[in-house]
């Protein structure tokens, strides 16, 4: 997104994604500065950190971020594809990113297929995933 971004991260240490989004903002910044010969926070305001507490909450804030590009203008379903700032053709392909591990997302589905499907023929508003969902003794 022009002005925002999501993660999804897990943390592993208690402030571990504080830190981590400490570091983020401040070498980014930095960076920045420097490049553009500017001064000063690049970022506005703090970063929220939404915890996440089920798996449904976990593949439907999957869904939302893949679908955040919808909110541009000129973007469609079929530029989801192509947006590249976002992760999702990357949770339907076959090559592996270090940085990126949706396995904890895409087991609950039969299939990616399942999941592009969730993810293109959704709403946001729908929270209801139960029939897409394979899931596992409840989890």
């Amino acid at each position: 997104m022009p002005n925002h971004f999501h993660l999804i991260i897990q943390q592993l240490v208690d402030t571990g994604i504080r830190t981590y989004m400490h570091k983020i903002g401040s070498s980014y910044s930095q960076y920045y500065n420097k490049k553009y010969d500017n001064q000063g926070a690049i970022f506005q305001g703090r970063f929220k950190l939404i915890p996440v507490d089920s798996q449904e909450q976990l593949t439907n804030l999957s869904r939302y971020i893949h679908r955040n590009p919808l909110k541009l203008p000129n973007i469609n379903e079929n530029h989801l594809f192509e947006y590249p700032w976002s992760s999702f053709t990357q949770y339907l392909s076959n090559t592996s990113n270090p940085n990126i591990s949706p396995e904890q997302i895409l087991h609950v589905f039969k299939s990616k297929i399942k999941y592009k499907q969730f993810v293109l023929d959704s709403t946001e508003n729908d929270d209801n995933i139960s029939s897409e969902l394979e899931i596992d003794g409840g989890h």
